[in-house]
């Protein structure tokens, strides 16, 4: 990706630029699979303030700390099933492995019911 005359890239934006270019094969000619779909998701609600929920994300300093969808994978592996969701086990720390889990979709609502009405 070239840059405007006089502008110089980060070395994040580097890395997240060589990271969404990757060839991984979770995202052929427009077909995306589940887990890329999700890693996308968490990506852009770290990266991207035009996201609806950004604000809840990357706007509270929440980092996207996956590189590839690749490092995903060999963290936490493949998205089992629809009905999974990626669920951050400090919801307050990043995208990170190590905090990172699928889990099914009703009990991420159920955590997330209860945090909000502790509040």
């Amino acid at each position: 990706m070239s840059c405007p005359k006089g502008y110089r890239q980060s070395e994040e934006t580097r890395a997240i630029n060589s990271a969404v270019h990757t060839k991984h094969g979770h995202a052929h000619r427009g077909n995306l699979t589940p887990t890329y779909s999700s890693w996308r998701g968490m990506y852009k609600r770290c990266n991207q303030p035009i996201m609806h929920n950004y604000d809840s994300y990357g706007g509270r300093g929440i980092k996207m700390l996956y590189p590839s969808v690749l490092d995903l994978i060999a963290d936490i592996g493949e998205k089992p099933s629809p009905e999974y969701c990626i669920h951050r086990i400090d919801s307050d720390g990043n995208y990170e492995p190590g905090n990172c889990e699928w889990i099914l979709i009703n009990e991420h609502n159920q955590v997330h019911g209860a945090a909000k009405k502790e509040m």
